[in-house]
């Protein structure tokens, strides 16, 4: 795990943490922004990165100095979660989408999106997804290990880094993963 990963999963430690204390709940039953502000503030703060919340494609090529020309961008509209820039080069250093997650439906999507602009647009350099679900019962733990080792299968990542708590016997258990692109 690179110096970035550890940043994303110490911001997603710091985000469960928060919004435990704060609500009583796991952050499963939170918003993403929640996790996404955490991530990037310690992003910010831990590493030579600029991160901006929620910038679009446009944005984007703005800030890199290419302007729009000809038709509108389909694409426009869309947001990405956290965009993280290189401090030293005006270069993108990721991309990260941050997903609440039972199952692969939205992932792919999201997967998607940002693979298009790794590949296709080739302005960003690594792509990841940060899902973060929770399981009940006796076998949660093995619910989220294989859950999260099904969803780095399917879709094409290396499993950066991962975070599981639970409490109990039987009672709810949370975890988060980070998934790199592998394009």
């Amino acid at each position: 795990m690179n110096k970035l990963e550890k940043a994303i999963i110490t911001g997603t430690k710091l985000a469960q943490r928060q919004y435990e204390e704060m609500s009583g709940w796991w952050l499963s039953h939170g918003p993403e922004s929640f996790i996404m502000c955490a991530v990037a503030a310690q992003l910010a703060k831990k590493n030579n990165f600029y991160v901006f919340i929620e910038a679009s494609p446009e944005k984007i090529r703005i800030e890199r100095g290419f302007p729009h020309r000809g038709r509108p961008d389909p694409d426009r509209r869309k947001r990405f979660d956290i965009v993280i820039w290189q401090k030293s080069k005006n270069d993108i250093r990721a991309i990260i989408e941050v997903k609440r997650a039972w199952n692969l439906g939205n992932l792919r999507k999201d997967r998607e999106k940002i693979s298009k602009y790794i590949v296709s647009k080739g302005f960003v350099k690594t792509g990841y997804l940060l899902a973060y679900t929770e399981a009940k019962g006796k076998r949660r733990k093995d619910t989220l290990n294989k859950r999260i080792t099904h969803w780095a299968s399917e879709l094409k990542c290396q499993l950066a880094g991962s975070i599981m708590e639970w409490k109990g016997d039987g009672e709810w258990g949370w975890a988060a993963c980070l998934l790199r692109f592998n394009d």
